[in-house]
């Protein structure tokens, strides 16, 4: 685990063709498995691997120390529909992404 950033090794991952991942939906059996796929199985095993290391209330009462310093999340609807309502200026909302499973590191620098 100690090789690399999160992102470095999400990197790595998604840039190996497993061969012993099903192909599911593909037309031919034999046929290697689509990014989309390999992306698929890779975070569910990914998942799988960080339900075993993470403690559940240990989970919760971090969500309620984040919650209780920052406040309930924001419902992003409400908050346009409310803007949309107040103004006639256009509003964005955007996610700026660092990485990418497919292509890797982005913008490391945001």
């Amino acid at each position: 685990l100690g090789r690399g950033t999160k992102s470095e090794r999400a990197s790595e991952r998604a840039n190996e063709r497993p061969t012993d991942l099903p192909a599911r939906g593909a037309a031919d059996a034999g046929a290697m498995p689509s990014k989309l796929e390999m992306i698929v199985e890779q975070r569910r095993l990914d998942v799988a691997a960080a339900r075993q290391g993470t403690d559940e209330a240990a989970l919760r009462e971090r969500a309620a120390r984040l919650e209780a310093e920052l406040g309930p999340p924001r419902d992003l609807y409400a908050v346009i529909a409310a803007h949309r309502r107040a103004s006639e200026e256009l509003f964005v909302a955007a996610e700026f992404k660092r990485a990418s499973p497919s292509k890797g590191d982005i913008a490391t620098d945001l």
